[in-house]
């Protein structure tokens, strides 16, 4: 199903995809982008898969799903008694700097190539978790391993090194290379069949879209 969805969209037979989508409740639709968001997050976060995630159109987008997902996240950690520091970060983002909150335990990705020490450079679209913070300085195991297949560990002073952001969701340029089990798209007015395609041939067993029903209509 889900190389049938990647494949229709490469053709550029949007009206093909959707309806496979639809005939497999593969498509989620509401009238606010607050509903769409909310059903999305709710999918997400019921989803036991370590590899999965969301594919957004803009840094705006990106930044509010993220936003959603850490809501969440902090209230099960709150159960469990981890009551983590937030961190504010200003990180780049595209031709600007935002101000980001990051906690021990947040995933995230690596925005452009770093050089970090004599014989470690981050790359472009690493991903890692924090697993400690102190003051500016966090500690990160990327999910690459190292020549003998060990977990790298890399510390950063992120008043230095602030090229990253939150990886629950990405744009779908950060999503190009990479392969998950499943991948939830949140179809926008930037969203074209081309990006679709990109988008819908991320992951290996599930993929499901999230729209407003009037921005369906011009997809």
């Amino acid at each position: 199903t889900t190389f049938d969805i990647a494949e229709a969209f490469k053709r550029k037979d949007i009206d093909k995809a959707i309806s496979i989508l639809s005939s497999n409740n593969l498509l989620h639709q509401a009238q606010t982008t607050q509903e769409v968001n909310k059903k999305l997050v709710e999918d997400y976060m019921k989803d036991p898969s370590n590899k999965k995630m969301i594919i957004a159109s803009t840094n705006e987008e990106v930044n509010q799903l993220n936003d959603m997902i850490r809501e969440q996240l902090k209230e099960l950690r709150a159960l469990e008694g981890k009551n983590y520091k937030e961190q504010t970060v200003l990180i780049k983002q595209g031709d600007s700097t935002v101000l980001r909150q990051f906690s021990k335990d947040d995933e995230i990705v690596f925005t452009k190539n770093m050089n970090i020490a004599k014989d470690l450079q981050l790359l472009n679209g690493d991903r890692g978790k924090i697993v400690a913070t102190r003051e500016s300085v966090f500690t990160i195991e990327l999910e690459r391993k190292d020549k003998n297949d060990k977990p790298i560990q890399v510390k950063i002073d992120t008043k230095e090194h602030n090229n990253f952001n939150h990886s629950y969701a990405i744009t779908t340029h950060k999503s190009q290379g990479k392969t998950v089990d499943s991948c939830y798209i949140k179809g926008g007015d930037l969203t074209s069949s081309n990006s679709a395609y990109v988008n819908f041939s991320r992951q290996k067993e599930k993929v499901a879209l999230y729209i407003e029903t009037d921005k369906l209509k011009d997809f």
